[in-house]
């Protein structure tokens, strides 16, 4: 009994893992989204704009936050965008439209520049 219990609960979890992998991954949008006002698309796209300019290595050592070797880009892009924002807004939805925008340069660079 307990090695059928192990081996539904392993399907499980390869089912699971494969989830994500179905839709494909994040690679960054360089475009904000359309259901932000005019003034979060703004924001959006300035962070974007910011985030875009420089490497992933560059922006992590600019912040003094390190990138592990055991995350993903997306990961790694979402914990140094909202450090990237922390400071320049004032309210929560600015922060996570400035995070967002961040965090699609961030990725948009990584998977679009050659080299």
């Amino acid at each position: 009994m307990r090695s059928r219990g192990s081996i539904a609960a392993a399907c499980c979890i390869v089912a699971l893992a494969a989830v994500p992998a179905a839709f494909g991954v994040d690679r960054g949008k360089d475009r904000p989204p359309a259901t932000l006002t005019e003034d979060f698309q703004a924001i959006w796209m300035t962070e974007w704009s910011a985030c875009w300019t420089s490497s992933m290595k560059r922006i992590s050592n600019a912040l003094h936050i390190p990138v592990k070797s055991g995350m993903t880009p997306q990961q790694a892009a979402s914990k140094l965008s909202k450090r990237a924002v922390k400071f320049l807004y004032e309210t929560t939805p600015e922060l996570k439209a400035g995070a967002d925008g961040c965090r699609n340069g961030i990725l948009w660079r990584y998977y679009h520049q050659p080299g």
